[in-house]
């Protein structure tokens, strides 16, 4: 993103700086660290049919829960995860307007 992060003192700029890993615990755990006093900032935790771990973060409030498991967990669990394209068929399947590749914790 071309916007500058958050000056934010209590956040670890270590943190917010950090690539965006292909280990998922440890994206998890920095993000909750840069949201740690979000109360309203949810993770949910899904599985696809293949095993593959994910999850989907949003404001609780500023979404409907029912279209969140209907448009985006549900088909989510359905993908099958078994090739190099693996994140092609994942957004595929989403049913959103607009999705974003990001490369920073900060970005997200």
């Amino acid at each position: 993103m071309n916007q500058p992060l958050p000056k934010d003192p209590s956040i670890d700029k270590e943190t917010l700086y950090a690539l965006v890993s292909a280990e998922l615990s440890s994206n998890i755990v920095h993000l909750k660290n840069v949201f740690n006093d979000c109360d309203d900032v949810m993770f949910t935790p899904f599985q696809l049919n293949s095993g593959m771990q994910g999850y989907v973060l949003y404001l609780r409030g500023m979404v409907n829960v029912e279209l969140l498991d209907g448009n985006v967990l549900e088909p989510l669990k359905r993908v099958a995860s078994d090739s190099l394209n693996a994140m092609d068929r994942i957004k595929s399947c989403i049913t959103v307007s607009d999705m974003t590749d990001l490369r920073l914790i900060g970005d997200v």
